[in-house]
């Protein structure tokens, strides 16, 4: 009996020492990461403006660092590439106008109170990746529940089609319009993107592609002007 008791006091304790563990674990998981969306809410948006304003100065800054002779060639490249980023951002603000008319017309559809708020929150969270629109959820459930779980359906309702409107038309429509890349071209690299790098991906998949369309048409066009094979 001594034997069994001392067994289930070891078990007892190390059940105890476990589930501490684990569960401190996961309250530093849990701050890490919404100390990631603090930062994330109060960086961007400067982030952002900063690229847009000052964006057409870097180039420049960098072609210093390079031989006399390539700094003409060099700065087309790199203001070809500034210009396409700048696009991108633009596209972006675009699209997070788009999300903010798409939830503030839903919102009010449904019904929801503080919904047109809520829609305007959403555009600027949308500049976000990946975590906008969700984070945009969190108020808009927290006040749906006050209504019934036909609003709490109703919210999941507007926000499945506002995500299928903004990832499968909208976005690809204003990046291809804004970037002249065809909406198909966007909607294969983010989904090749995604599909490879994950979240990363999803993110920087379509500025990546800018900056390699642009390196990648700048050596074809050299490697025409300099080959035998092109000549007469």
């Amino acid at each position: 009996v001594l034997d069994t008791n001392n067994n289930f006091n070891k078990t007892i304790i190390n059940w105890s020492k476990n589930y501490l563990t684990n569960g401190i674990a996961g309250v530093g998981k849990i701050t890490r990461v919404i100390t990631m969306i603090v930062i994330t809410l109060i960086t961007f948006p400067f982030i952002l403006y900063y690229m847009l304003k000052d964006g057409d100065q870097l180039p420049r800054y960098i072609s210093q660092f390079f031989p006399a002779r390539t700094r003409p060639s060099l700065l087309e490249v790199l203001h070809e590439i500034n210009k396409q980023i700048s696009d991108y951002l633009r596209g972006q603000i675009l699209t997070a106008v788009a999300v903010s008319i798409m939830f503030m017309i839903g919102f009010s559809i449904i019904g929801l109170p503080y919904g047109i708020w809520i829609g305007l929150l959403a555009g600027p969270l949308n500049l976000i990746p990946y975590l906008g629109s969700f984070l945009v959820m969190v108020p808009a459930i927290i006040i749906a529940l006050f209504g019934g779980i036909h609003l709490v359906i109703a919210v999941l309702i507007v926000f499945v089609i506002e995500q299928t409107l903004e990832s499968r038309l909208i976005h690809p429509k204003i990046m291809g319009a804004s970037m002249n890349i065809h909406p198909i071209t966007v909607l294969v690299i983010l989904l090749g993107a995604g599909e490879m790098f994950g979240l990363l991906g999803v993110a920087f998949g379509i500025p990546a592609y800018a900056v390699l369309k642009v390196l990648i048409g700048r050596s074809y066009h050299w490697w025409r002007e300099n080959s035998e094979l092109f000549k007469g």
